[in-house]
């Protein structure tokens, strides 16, 4: 069995077939022929975009947190390293989670 994935815009379904738009016009495949088809969305990547940056904080923080402070005397505390790692890895999180998509799978079918 082969494997192919499909992109477009949804136009319709039926009984027996799904139709959707692509770059070529409209196509159309069985049913029987399709697996799952998913809805590529953004609306959450507010959301994504927050958690990115709080776990990308959070990683950020404790690298920051371990690094710090090697040297006696420690001049600005274990708190600046802890705060400049967690900003500065917040701004990679940030970015990764707002380029994750959302998808919602609108149609599966069951493997037997």
């Amino acid at each position: 069995m082969t494997s192919n994935k499909h992109s477009g815009t949804f136009v319709s379904v039926s009984e027996t077939a799904i139709l959707y738009m692509e770059s070529k016009g409209e196509q159309s495949s069985q049913k029987q022929d399709i697996r799952s088809v998913k809805l590529t969305e953004n609306k959450r990547r507010l959301r994504n975009t927050l958690i990115g940056a709080a776990v990308g904080a959070g990683v950020g923080a404790g690298i920051g947190a371990a690094t710090s402070c090697s040297s006696d005397p420690c001049f600005f505390g274990r708190a600046l390293g802890t705060a400049v790692g967690a900003v500065i890895v917040s701004l990679p999180g940030a970015a990764v989670g707002a380029l994750l998509p959302t998808h919602n799978t609108i149609y599966r079918v069951n493997s037997h």
